[in-house]
């Protein structure tokens, strides 16, 4: 075979113009389809360790707060789940030590910076002389802890990040519940919303965290879970035409049952 007839065969086996082409377009498509693959699953990924965040900083509150019940001291003659006011409150005893005590006795109150949105606990350890006969801890006041005053800010860490709001309410030995602290309160129910930092900041930057945590605020009367009571208000159509879709989705609201000693 001459060399003019294998150029011309060469020439005639490639690829022509209109099928490069055609490949360019597929191979752009495929691309395109691989884009939007890699986007849906850094998303997920992004959702998934968001809803990781928050179930590890509410957990680890909650936790917390559940250890610090466990060894409370609740008797009838010793106020618990007030303040200094006489506000209902999550300050009470337990027979554990604190901070700058000497004695398995301290005080625990938590409290939310609103400011910052972080949930925080402050713990004053009590002491008292071996020789007195007199506590300083306010035996039979029913309605105030006036200790809880004396919680300094030294004595006060910072427990979880993106706290938004935090209630307690009690159940009741007859199925009822109520905001109140009684002998017959069986089980205290802590409920907490939480924002990751990331829409928190974004919250705050936009002037939208006022808004947000307004939605969250105390029953009047209490008549349901907050966990139920949260979710309808951050569900009304006139909170979420003034706060993002994003910001809205950033919240989580957990909530935890706990027995009491």
């Amino acid at each position: 075979m001459s060399s003019g007839h294998r150029h011309l065969k060469q020439i005639q086996n490639g690829f022509s113009l209109i099928e490069l082409l055609a490949a360019m377009a597929v191979l752009a498509i495929m691309f395109a389809i691989l884009g939007q693959i890699f986007s849906l699953a850094s998303k997920s990924m992004s959702d998934g360790k968001r809803r990781v965040d928050h179930f590890s900083t509410a957990r680890s509150a909650l936790d917390l707060i559940a250890t610090d019940i466990q060894s409370g001291i609740f008797r009838d003659d010793l106020p618990a789940f007030r303040d200094a006011s006489g506000a209902t409150a999550p300050v009470f005893y337990t027979s554990r030590s604190g901070i700058g005590g000497d004695r398995e006795l301290s005080l625990i109150r938590y409290q939310l910076d609103t400011t910052e949105s972080i949930l925080q606990r402050g713990s004053l350890g009590v002491n008292w002389a071996h020789d007195t006969n007199t506590l300083p801890i306010g035996f039979n006041l029913s309605s105030q802890l006036p200790l809880e005053a004396n919680i300094s800010t030294s004595q006060v860490f910072d427990v979880a990040f993106g706290a938004l709001a935090l209630e307690i309410y009690f159940l009741n030995s007859d199925g009822s519940i109520t905001d109140t602290y009684s002998s017959n309160a069986r089980t205290l129910i802590v409920s907490i919303a939480v924002a990751d930092e990331k829409n928190l900041n974004i919250l705050k930057q936009s002037g939208q965290i006022n808004t947000l945590v307004s939605r969250l605020n105390k029953q009047t009367i209490l008549t349901e879970r907050y966990r139920s009571y949260w979710d309808t208000q951050l569900n009304d159509p006139s909170f979420l035409a003034s706060v993002s879709v994003p910001a809205r989705q950033s919240i989580s609201i957990f909530e935890r049952s706990i027995k009491l000693p």
